[in-house]
Parts: C-alpha cells; structure tokens; sequence
C-alpha cells in the first residue's frame, strides 16, 4: 500500500513547531552562553572523563588562562597537583554513578605549589534521555573566609595552651621545693599535663621535693585518681619526694576502691602541713 503524502498544512505545522522547537533551543544556547560570559563564579561542564566541555569566563580567568578553548578537553590533572586531582576524579566518578550530588570544601593545589581553597558543588549531568553523561559544577573561592578561619583557630589553641598552663601552675615555694595547686575541676586531659609540667619543673630545677595539693578539687573519677598517683611515682623516679596534700573523704575513697599502691607516697592532710613538712626535710 502506497504511503500516504502528507498534506500542505500538515507539513507546514510541522515545520511551524520545527521552527518553535529551534527557537527555544537557540534561546537556551543563548542564555547558557551569557551566562557563562557574565556570572562571576567558576562554572564547569565535564565529560563521562572528567574532561572540561563548557566552563565559564569566570573559571577561565580564575585559572589564568586567555580563553575558554585553552581548558576544554583538560582534565583536574592537567590543571591541579595529584592532591587536588586526584579526589576531585574520585568524587566525579562517584557522583556519575550514584547520581547523588556533593558539597564539599576543597584545597586546591597548583604544580606551582600555591594553594586556594574553594567550596564546591558538583551534580550529576543528564542527556535528554536521562542518562547520565557527566557532571555539572560549581566552584567558588573561599581562600580568604579559610585563611581567616584557621589563623582564628591557630589563636584559639593558643589561648587554650595558656588556660592550660594557667590551671595548671608549678610554684617554687622554697629552694628545692615546688609545689602544683590544683583547683576546679580536674579531667584526665588536664591531669596528663599537670604531670608533664611538674616533671619538667622538677628536672630544670633540681627540685627535691614536690607537693601536689588537691584540696582544690572535690571528687575524681578512677582515671584521673590513677593518673595522679602515678605522677607521684614519677616524681619519685626522677630524683625527688612526692607529697600528695589535701586528700579529702571522697578522693580517699576512691584511692582505696582502686586498690592503688600508696606505699612511699607521703600523704597530708593540708597544704599547709605538706609545706610544714617540705621545709623542715630541706633545713635537715
């Protein structure tokens, strides 16, 4: 059976939606392309690859490169070191095949060395048939936000250092004789430090006996008591005397529930007898 010629007006309405369909996609193309001229964040289209295929002006002139065609058909490798490279393709390959998209804070390292960090968001890119082809990304830099933020926090910890050091004083009460008041509340982390400090002291200073006051603090758990009596043991093995002042009901309670050895440590009840004691042994 012969097919069937189609009419004029069939063909000219179907020309006539041809026609509307190539509008539309040359807007599209057009707005695409001004955008990628004009917004000022780094935009990338990538290939099944990782190859660039479209990025904006932006991106080109964030990488110092004098036009677009100079990145298309490179990949992370050919721009970044391995460090950056490396989990950028890692991340693209993930997303293309889960389909799931990322956001992450990235540092951006340069053959050159230099370094830029940038907050990324990268999805997945469909063809009109809904497959995966690529990925779709945006980048913007934060290099300056992150600088800010890590020389915060490397003051931070400064400060912490010198709380640190301020909670935990050694004194030199007397020639030979140092002593560690410790007061509010007392956590493992602390009491390691307390310990360092104090054998530091002790072997810069020649100290022969050492005085740790705990009538400061109200209870310990069993960590923090164990910590205690071992630093007493260590002062002992560097060459000095340990006296382990104000021991109240509930600390002692939790020595003997330990079951710690206490045998050679010196024990008093108040500072003030514990220092008593200190300077009557240096005047023998």
């Amino acid at each position: 059976m012969a097919k069937k010629e189609k009419s004029k007006a069939e063909f000219e309405k179907e020309l006539k939606a041809l026609r509307k369909k190539n509008e539309v996609l040359e807007l599209d193309r057009g707005l695409l392309n001004s955008l990628l001229k004009h917004i000022p964040e780094n935009i990338y289209f990538k290939d099944r690859e990782s190859k660039f295929v479209r990025i904006s002006q932006a991106f080109a002139d964030y990488m110092r490169f004098k036009s677009i065609e100079e990145i298309i058909g490179k990949t992370d490798f050919d721009l970044f070191d391995e460090e950056h490279a490396r989990p950028a393709f890692e991340d693209e390959q993930k997303i293309m095949k889960t389909g799931e998209p990322i956001q992450k804070e990235e540092k951006e390292v340069y053959p050159d060395g230099s370094e830029k960090w940038v907050e990324t968001t990268k999805v997945p890119r469909y063809d009109e048939k809904g497959k995966i082809i690529g990925t779709f990304g945006i980048s913007r830099d934060i290099t300056e936000k992150k600088l800010w933020e890590m020389e915060r926090e490397k003051k931070l910890e400064v400060q912490r250092e010198e709380l640190i050091e301020l909670s935990t004083p050694v004194i030199d009460v007397w020639d030979g004789v140092l002593t560690v008041p410790i007061l509010g509340s007392l956590d493992s982390e602390r009491a390691s430090r307390v310990s360092e400090a104090l054998l530091t002291q002790i072997v810069e200073k020649s100290a022969g006996i050492a005085i740790i006051d705990i009538s400061g603090i109200s209870a310990v758990d069993s960590a923090v008591a164990d910590r205690l009596i071992r630093t007493a043991k260590a002062v002992r093995l560097v060459g000095a005397e340990a006296v382990l002042t104000g021991v109240g009901v509930e600390i002692a309670q939790t020595i003997a529930d330990l079951g710690i050895d206490m045998e050679g440590l010196k024990t008093m009840s108040t500072l003030k007898d514990g220092l008593r004691y200190a300077i009557s042994r240096k005047s023998k």
